[in-house]
């Protein structure tokens, strides 16, 4: 049943891209991983990450993408036509849709709530509990 509900959520599902994506990539790169989202069904989870690398086929530059999932499964894709990069970029899935960002990029400060004992903590970061 899970995995039905996880198959009709990515078929058509809400894609967030932060602004540092959409500064940095053209739109045509950032709608090709949102398809790859759809598509490589075989990779699953709450969080994928794309590796985006710079590469040469005989003379000519390309962009190699390795898409990861949280169950490790890994596929590499190839695209030409646009100016390739390196970056790394992860999506997050909550339940309402995904949402784009860069690995590095720190989070939006509408999702960061300072407890009553003062240190931040950040949604979707295990790693900062605020203690």
């Amino acid at each position: 049943m899970k995995m039905e509900m996880q198959k009709t959520n990515i078929e058509n599902p809400f894609i967030s891209v932060s602004l540092k994506v959409k500064k940095l990539f053209p739109k045509v790169l950032i709608d090709y991983l949102c398809q790859l989202l759809r598509t490589d069904l075989q990779i699953s989870g709450s969080w994928h990450t794309f590796r985006l690398c710079k590469n040469q086929l005989g003379g000519n530059e390309l962009q190699d993408i390795f898409h990861t999932g949280e169950n490790k499964l890994s596929l590499k894709h190839r695209i030409f036509g646009c100016k390739p990069v390196d970056a790394e970029i992860i999506v997050k899935c909550d339940g309402t849709g995904y949402h784009m960002s860069l690995i590095n990029e720190r989070p939006n400060p509408a999702s960061v709530v300072t407890p009553f004992w003062g240190r931040p903590i950040i949604y979707n970061r295990p790693w900062s509990l605020g203690l």
